[in-house]
């Protein structure tokens, strides 16, 4: 509830109200009581028209407007990929459920929850909230930034809880085989493959990859976002070369000398020749041992752990913003878990 207050010091009277948990001032511009009651009623009651779709002194927005704003937002600062997905999100599952032509402020808590339920009737609860929290939510306090809606109106939706299921990544003898099976294939699935095994690599980050990124002096890859595409955390990252992936890589340069990207495929080109590579190489393509092009990164993560590298090492090599997600690989090292509370001694 909105209220009327001073701040210490102050003689100007201040509208105070809470948006999404945190206590906010917005200045009335006056010392004198009484207009400052009358600016608070009249926020009072343009924010009480929002909520029950009146007219205000704001045109009506709705969630069609908003996704197209959104979306040209997303294409001057994402990744390709990265809109393209959101995209997909929108136009199939998001848009249909919830209305093209439904004014933005009537996406509520209750009609938000109520398409979670929907969708978890056929997939699992990470997808719904990567559905709710990355793309609707996260559009939706685009919307009050730009002034479609006051911050008052973004829904507040908790995330679901999500399993942990268990990380797919290959043994030994799969690398071995889907190695084989790549440098038959094509140069291009062969490079694909020895930048995920041995430097994690995401697939849209191995495939924008250039030349130029690579230091042959120095023996590292830099991950960094540029005009045309950006990395999915926006943030620039060193990956050394270790000495099969360094030697592969001069000896591809020295036969490509004039090429700009180290794989000259396009996302999609390069996801149907995956799918073919898996298939000749024998392993799994559906359920729960399915191997992708990310299992390749976790197949590089995984046996670091495995190796008795530190979490926060791994998580550097990866990209991740914090230690959390790397906390997945976490269960390959019961060994070294082990060791440290056998050092664990309280005197005596």
């Amino acid at each position: 509830m909105a209220s009327l207050v001073k701040r210490p010091g102050s003689t100007i009277w201040y509208i105070q109200y809470q948006s999404q948990g945190k206590w906010k001032r917005v200045s009335t511009k006056t010392d004198k009581k009484k207009i400052a009651q009358e600016v608070l009623n009249h926020y009072k009651v343009e924010e009480a028209k929002e909520f029950n779709d009146l007219p205000t002194k704001h045109k009506r927005r709705t969630l069609g407007e908003l996704v197209d704003r959104y979306l040209d937002h997303c294409a001057a600062t994402m990744a390709p990929q990265w809109v393209h997905n959101k995209r997909l999100l929108l136009d199939k599952y998001l848009l249909p459920f919830l209305g093209e032509s439904t004014p933005i402020k009537q996406i509520t808590a209750a009609r938000i929850e109520a398409y979670q339920r929907e969708r978890l009737q056929t997939v699992k609860p990470r997808t719904v909230n990567i559905e709710t929290h990355h793309v609707l939510l996260a559009m939706l306090r685009k919307a009050a930034d730009w002034g479609m809606i006051p911050e008052t109106a973004i829904p507040k939706v908790k995330k679901l809880r999500e399993e942990e299921g268990r990380l797919r990544f290959l043994s030994t003898e799969e690398i071995v085989q889907l190695r084989e099976t790549a440098a038959q294939l094509s140069p291009a699935v062969e490079t694909f493959v020895m930048l995920g095994l041995f430097a994690g690599l995401r697939a849209g980050e191995a495939l924008a990859l250039r030349w130029q990124d690579v230091n042959f002096d120095q023996r590292f890859l830099t991950i960094a976002p540029r005009h045309d595409w950006t990395t999915k955390t926006r943030r620039t990252r060193v990956v050394p070369l270790n000495d099969e992936l360094f030697t592969y890589l001069k000896r591809r340069r020295e036969s490509n000398p004039e090429t700009e990207r180290v794989i000259e495929v396009s996302y999609e080109g390069m996801k149907k020749r995956f799918q073919r590579l898996v298939k000749l190489a024998g392993l799994p393509t559906a359920g729960e041992e399915k191997v992708t092009a990310h299992t390749l990164r976790h197949t590089f993560a995984s046996h670091l752990v495995m190796a008795g590298t530190p979490l926060y090492t791994v998580a550097a090599l990866l990209g991740h913003s914090n230690t959390e997600t790397t906390r997945l690989y976490s269960h390959l090292a019961p060994s070294h878990l082990q060791e440290a509370v056998n050092g664990l001694k309280y005197g005596g």
